[in-house]
């Protein structure tokens, strides 16, 4: 792990990083241009400068030599001031004394039954957002957070947020005073003992405010070209008691994609993606045709929101429900049903741990259709929001790579097994290429299998091919066509077995080469 796990933007800030680092030094990479690790004297500590011009949010990073590189790790760029936990702050009699708010706090918990606390003044009816990153930045750790008034009492607690591990909490001052705040966890995965993080990889990074924090926006979509506003959902905003507000969005192109939401000393970033389809509002729902995106709120229990659609035969649909990616609780069902009432088609949870809902459905006849929204469990709310998108159901395909980084020796080959997975009916024939690839180094000619599944590619080395360390994309696109569909094959950080949300990043297409040269 990289630690700290980040920096203020426009500044400057040293890291350690954990692990063999040998020969020293050894270089970085970084997805982010505007983010430049410069190695110290000391082995495993980097100046890291992050440029002004940086994007807020994460970036990865690999240390690599000639030998190989690591595993991509996770570097977060941050809107607020940072500092280091300072240890011993592991009681209430004597936590680590915070004097100015918003702070992002950069901790690990390394010792056995390790807690961290931090105590901040706060007037009566003040909401201190409390927000931790630890499973997202892909650290062993589910954390928690405990929030204690000054006779020691417990007020507050947050273990998991309403998207994965990490924990988030809004909390407010019942009275002047004094709170302390402490972080702690669990390992993860976990194991039969149920034990607490104790590792130099336990790290956190702890963001206290009692300024603006977005949780969402509704639309979190922008229409390309269309001027509108969005509301904005979270704490300490302008608007209905202090989690909602509205916020004028400018007229955008598609390729400005995506667009960057942020508010004056707001400690956090909304990222709204641009499309060229028509997004809505329950308000805006009337005769509707395909393709579109519309955004509601299940706002009371048992609610039940309806959408008319339009629908010729034959017409294959693509209809998704979207809440959980965008912080929602909502377990969503979806349904299809004709003008009488029947139900065509009925779709729940897209897997164990995914809420959202999914289906592709094909039109029986011309006439119009009711798409019915609601929750699994009767729930509602003014935070059980959902995107509820329409689109057409086009034959794809996605290629998942089985490693993130490959070494290969001069005047060998090295196998790198990958997964195809094709969607709604795919079965055109696909090829492979790595564009860009170091002199003396090629792709085999490969078959990709026609039925979904596993396939491997091999890259060859010529005897007297170089040194080469650098990211390499694997292309796979269709064999026929004048502008053929294709797709960069990824590496996932997800595990089924230890997923239990997403991550800052998911997936990269930045896979790492190293070519080593024949031993002498």
């Amino acid at each position: 792990m990289v630690f700290p796990s980040g920096g203020t933007i426009g500044q400057k800030t040293t890291v350690t990083v954990t692990g063999k680092l040998d020969p020293w030094p050894v270089e970085v990479w970084c997805s982010q241009s505007g983010v430049a690790f410069t190695a110290g004297k000391k082995a495993g500590e980097y100046t890291v400068d992050i440029a002004a011009t940086v994007k807020p949010g994460p970036c990865l990073v690999r240390f690599h030599n000639g030998e190989g590189a690591s595993e991509p790790l996770t570097f977060v760029g941050g809107l607020v001031a940072e500092m280091l936990e300072v240890e011993p702050n592991t009681s209430l009699a004597a936590p680590q004394v915070i004097k100015t708010l918003p702070v992002t706090i950069n901790g690990k918990l390394e010792q056995s039954e390790d807690a961290d606390l931090f105590q901040v003044s706060l007037k009566k009816g003040q909401t201190l957002v409390a927000h931790a990153e630890s499973y997202s930045l892909g650290a062993p750790m589910d954390a928690l957070i405990q929030i204690f008034d000054a006779s020691g009492g417990l007020r507050g607690f947050a273990h998991d947020n309403r998207v994965n591990l990490d924990p988030e909490i809004a909390f407010v001052a019942s009275s002047d005073g004094d709170y302390t705040v402490a972080v702690m966890g669990f390992a993860h995965p976990p194991s039969s003992s149920i034990s607490f993080a104790a590792s130099a990889n336990a790290v956190y990074r702890l963001t206290l405010t009692t300024g603006p924090w977005l949780a969402e926006a509704v639309p979190a979509i922008i229409e390309a070209g269309r001027t509108r506003a969005t509301r904005l959902i979270g704490w300490n905003l302008a608007g209905q008691e202090g989690r909602q507000s509205d916020f004028p969005l400018p007229g955008v192109q598609a390729g400005q994609n995506p667009a960057l939401v942020t508010l004056p000393g707001g400690a956090n970033a909304l990222f709204l993606p641009v499309t060229s389809d028509r997004v809505l509002t329950e308000a805006d729902v009337a005769g509707l045709t395909c393709p579109f995106s519309v955004f509601g709120t299940l706002g009371k229990p048992k609610e039940v929101d309806h959408y008319s659609v339009t629908a010729k035969k034959g017409e294959t649909w693509r209809i998704q429900v979207i809440a959980q990616p965008r912080g929602s609780p909502l377990d969503a069902v979806l349904v299809v049903q004709d003008t009488e009432g029947k139900e065509l088609k009925r779709a729940d949870d897209l897997g164990k741990y995914f809420r959202d809902a999914e289906l592709v459905w094909t039109v029986p006849a011309d006439g119009t259709y009711q798409l019915l929204v609601s929750d699994l469990f009767g729930k509602g709310g003014s935070d059980y929001t959902y995107e509820c998108r329409l689109s057409p159901s086009v034959a794809d395909f996605r290629v998942l790579a089985s490693a993130s980084a490959m070494v290969l020796e001069a005047g060998k080959t090295v196998e790198v097994k990958m997964k195809l997975e094709r969607l709604n009916g795919h079965k055109a024939a696909l090829t492979a290429t790595i564009p860009g690839m170091p002199p003396g180094v090629s792709l085999e000619p490969v078959k990709i299998p026609e039925k979904p599944g596993d396939f491997s590619l091999t890259l060859k080395a010529a005897p007297t091919a170089g040194t080469f360390h650098g990211p390499v994309k694997i292309v796979v696109k269709e064999a026929e066509g004048a502008e053929p569909p294709q797709h960069e094959a990824v590496f996932s950080f997800q595990d089924a077995a230890t997923s239990r949300g997403p991550r800052l990043i998911d997936e990269t297409t930045d896979l790492w080469l190293t070519v080593k040269p024949v031993k002498k």
